[in-house]
C-alpha cells in the first residue's frame, strides 16, 4: 500500500490477531503512530481511546524508538507494552503492531 496522509505505509489489518503498520519516524512520532494504530485496532476514533500516557510516557517512547533504527548493524530497538487492553510493540525500524 502507498503512504497515507499520516505518514503510515504498509497498513495491514486482518481479523486474525494484529494490526501492523510501518511508519517513517522522520515524518511521524512513534507515540502518534501508536495512538493511530490503537484507534484502528479498537475501531474507534483516536479521541475515544485511552490516552497513551495512561500506559507509557509518550516522550520516552519517542526517544527510545525513533533513535533506535538498527542502522549501526544491531537489531532495532523494540518496546512492548499494554494499552487499552491491547499489546503494543513498536520498533526502531518503523513498525507498530497492536494485538
Amino acid at each position: 500500500m502507498g503512504e497515507d496522509s499520516e505518514g503510515a505505509t504498509d497498513r495491514e489489518h486482518t481479523d486474525t490477531d494484529a494490526v501492523r503498520t510501518r511508519y517513517d519516524w522522520s515524518e511521524t512520532t512513534p507515540s502518534a503512530a501508536v495512538a493511530e494504530v490503537l484507534a484502528v485496532a479498537a475501531d474507534r476514533d483516536p479521541t475515544e481511546t485511552e490516552p497513551l500516557y495512561d500506559s507509557i510516557d509518550p516522550d520516552a517512547l519517542d526517544t527510545l524508538v525513533a533513535g533506535g533504527t538498527g542502522a549501526d548493524g544491531r537489531e532495532p530497538t523494540t518496546v512492548t507494552f499494554e494499552s487499552g487492553g491491547f499489546r503494543v510493540t513498536v520498533t526502531g525500524d518503523g513498525e507498530v503492531v497492536v494485538r
